[in-house]
């Protein structure tokens, strides 16, 4: 039995990275700062993993909490992005991720 295959998805907007994932893979966190994209992903796919909101304000313990990250965990998860963003939005997620994983 293979692990399940997870993913994050930042810049969600209405959800079409998980669309095109398909039910094979499970959205661990989904995560957008436009309150009318986020109306439009819980539209499709309820909110209980969505976190509206600036990325680089997430708290890295709620971050943790959310996505059950303990200590010596590290399983794999994939980042998704639905649409390209300015390198520094990119970088911030990418150290936002690097420090959930190797701070616990």
């Amino acid at each position: 039995m293979s692990a399940e295959k997870t993913f994050l998805e930042f810049f969600a907007g209405g959800g079409m990275a998980r669309l095109g994932l398909g039910s094979s893979w499970r959205c661990l966190l989904a995560n957008d700062l436009d309150p009318q994209k986020c109306a439009s992903y819980r539209a499709n796919f309820g909110g209980a993993d969505l976190i509206e909101g600036d990325i680089a304000k997430i708290d890295i313990s709620d971050l943790r909490e959310r996505l059950s990250i303990s200590s010596g965990d590290r399983s794999p998860v994939r980042i998704c992005r639905s649409q390209a963003h300015a390198a520094g939005i990119c970088s911030a997620v990418t150290n936002l991720v690097n420090e959930v994983f190797t701070s616990v």
